[in-house]
């Protein structure tokens, strides 16, 4: 049955199979424990076909254990190909769902080494914490290009009960924290004189805003229509 269902995978979608290097991609997701991140990949999987859309949110696909499941957290990075067509080109996109706890941390840097980008999802009620700046920090380290996901926006009505002005300057703050996370690295790369990671500091943005709306690299996001 297994080498069927292999067979009839091949057969149903050559075009992926048949992918050059150049149309595969890895990529990471990595967030604070519930700040979401593995709610949003099922919303992913949904939009690929994989899920319902009554079981978005709800199945946690990716936290395949029994212990994930009981205790509700990441423990164990896990990977599902997602098919995405760009500009008419069909790709292969590999997502890696990365624990969110410290305490797994050594499963993050594993899956960092085998990707081409990272997605940093930020809780916009807790903001950019600790494990976030240290996440953000060890992307840069890898010379990841990043994503800033800013998500859960609902809550600014449905919790936070924000005025529009006071929920742009709340997404605002969260994108600035991050940008002075990475400006703070750097300098102190510069100081420590880091012969080992030169190559990074040659593609620092020039205006050391690594992360902005109108550069395309942020997305706000919600689980919950």
């Amino acid at each position: 049955q297994f080498l069927y269902f292999i067979e009839r995978f091949a057969m149903e979608h050559s075009d992926y199979v048949r992918l050059p290097p150049s149309s595969v991609r890895n990529f990471c997701m990595m967030a604070h424990v519930d700040h979401g991140k593995t709610t949003l990949s099922d919303h992913l999987l949904t939009a690929n076909g994989l899920l319902s859309t009554q079981l978005a949110g709800k199945v946690r696909f990716l936290d395949s254990r029994p212990d994930e499941q009981e205790r509700l957290i990441t423990m164990k990075a896990s990977c599902v190909a997602l098919h995405h067509e760009f500009r008419g080109t069909p790709q292969l996109v590999h997502m890696i769902d990365s624990p969110g706890h410290i305490d797994f941390s050594c499963e993050v840097a594993t899956a960092l080494r085998v990707c081409d980008g990272a997605l940093i999802v930020v809780d916009v009620v807790d903001g950019v914490t600790m494990q976030t700046r240290n996440m953000l920090r060890h992307a840069f380290s890898e010379g990841l290009g990043m994503v800033l996901v800013i998500n859960k926006v609902d809550l600014m009505i449905t919790t936070l009960q924000l005025s529009p002005v006071e929920a742009y300057t709340l997404c605002n703050r969260i994108v600035q924290d991050c940008n002075v996370v990475l400006s703070t690295y750097v300098n102190m790369l510069r100081i420590a004189a880091d012969t080992a990671r030169s190559e990074l500091l040659q593609q620092l943005p020039d205006d050391e805003q690594w992360f902005a709306p109108r550069k395309g690299n942020v997305v706000f996001a919600s689980g919950t229509d």
